[in-house]
């Protein structure tokens, strides 16, 4: 824009403008890929662990140490902030195109194919060494150096998956985090264990929970009991607005890690291009408005709880993930 008012149709906008399609394409594409890759519940083996402490752990809880009153943090939250950014609006459309067919190349390099023909001859520990390697390469593919805040493993990727679901289901469509729900569990709140079991049926069997399940039956409460085999049969669904606020969840992190939002018109482009979610920039932005309120309440929420599940992490134990 010049001084008279005028566009420039070279000017840096225009360039800008140009760009948006490939950048709002690679960012549903990344939506689609994230909801495909936990849409499906992975069988985990019995004896896993806990889902509430994968919950803890994906958050980043593992690298949080309460020691007296005061709350010690790792290196892990730096690195994830750089994962973050390198999946926000900003990320290079080219570069994503690049990763997406690099991460695909791999199907044809020899960990992939040893990890296949490990699962064929049923040789369990030649597998899981073939999946580390293989989700090494394919993590530094995406974001070069960063160290996830857990172990590299077949196992810790099922229980991440899980875990990963059960925060955007309960983010998503029950607004509320998942470590707010498991920490009211922990106090006796019997809706925060039906929330739970709602977003994964582990839940049932889960450390977080058991007590107030395990109360319930001795006492006979059978309204309690018909609610909880209700929730049992519940199927999350996401639509095409739910992804689209997972989205502005993941702008809202940036947001608070200082990174600046684009313009409302721009997001409203990148994110509904043909504008079949919202009527407008209007509704677009009391939309996003109404999620950013949101996003901060659950938060909010979660962190206020933060003393009682480092408790309940360190009293688990490492050996109980």
């Amino acid at each position: 824009m010049n001084q008279g008012g005028k566009s420039k149709p070279t000017s840096q906008a225009t360039e800008f403008v140009a760009s948006e399609e490939a950048r709002s394409r690679a960012s549903r594409q990344l939506l689609a890929g994230l909801w495909r890759s936990v849409r499906r519940q992975l069988p985990v083996p019995k004896g896993s662990g806990d889902i509430s402490l994968w919950v803890c752990q994906l958050s980043g809880l593992g690298g949080l140490r309460l020691n007296g009153q005061s709350i010690e943090t790792g290196q892990s939250h730096i690195e994830a902030e750089a994962a973050l950014r390198a999946l926000g609006p900003e990320a290079s459309p080219e570069k994503i195109r690049e990763r997406f067919a690099a991460a695909n190349a791999l199907k044809e390099g020899p960990y992939y194919l040893g990890m296949m023909a490990a699962a064929s001859g049923e040789d369990f520990a030649k597998f899981d060494t073939a999946f580390t390697e293989l989700a090494k390469q394919a993590g530094t593919l995406w974001v070069p150096g960063f160290e996830p805040p857990f172990p590299v493993s077949f196992d810790a990727g099922v229980q991440m998956n899980r875990a990963l679901r059960v925060t955007l289901v309960c983010t998503v469509l029950q607004r509320v985090h998942p470590l707010t729900l498991i920490a009211r569990a922990l106090k006796g709140d019997q809706e925060a264990v039906l929330d739970l079991v709602k977003a994964d049926k582990l839940f049932l069997q889960d450390r977080c929970t058991q007590k107030i399940i395990r109360d319930a039956g001795l006492r006979n409460d059978v309204q309690f009991i018909r609610r909880l085999a209700s929730a049992q049969k519940y199927q999350p669904r996401l639509r095409r607005r739910d992804l689209i606020h997972v989205y502005f969840h993941l702008l809202f992190l940036l947001e608070w890690a200082g990174q600046q939002l684009p313009r409302i018109d721009e997001l409203q482009r990148l994110v509904d291009p043909e504008g079949r979610e919202f009527g407008g920039v209007y509704a677009f932005e009391k939309d996003l408005q109404r999620q950013r309120e949101l996003c901060t309440q659950m938060w909010t929420e979660a962190l206020s709880e933060l003393p009682s599940l480092l408790s309940f992490c360190q009293s688990a134990g490492p050996s109980a993930s």
